[in-house]
């Protein structure tokens, strides 16, 4: 066994004597099909996935909003909490940082 290795085109030709003859050349010999089918092909499939993507995107907003129509408010009314700050001033900066808590004696109407 032996591997041959060429550089450019290679065309195996059987001569009169029944004999293997390697053809090589820079060129290829064959003429080349100057189809476009595979960009074609690609931008295709591009243009396909956008649109289903808009689909979804459609289709999932119109189900969230269906789903959110007669909802109103969910969780804690900010009515019944009680909030303070946490942080403290250094010289002249001051953070907006805080908590909140429900007031005594008040239950939430969040869904558990």
């Amino acid at each position: 066994d032996a591997t041959i290795a060429f550089e450019g085109y290679v065309d195996v030709v059987t001569d009169m004597e029944g004999q293997e003859i390697f053809q090589t050349n820079l060129r290829s010999t064959l003429e080349h099909d100057t189809d476009e089918s595979p960009v074609v092909t690609i931008y295709g499939m591009a243009a396909v996935t956008a649109v289903a993507g808009v689909a979804v995107f459609v289709a999932s907003n119109r189900k969230l909003k269906k789903d959110n129509e007669h909802q109103g408010q969910s969780g804690i009314d900010p009515a019944h909490l009680v909030s303070y700050e946490t942080s403290n001033s250094a010289a002249s900066y001051k953070t907006n940082r805080g908590e909140s808590h429900l007031r005594p004696g008040t239950k939430s109407r969040m869904p558990i």
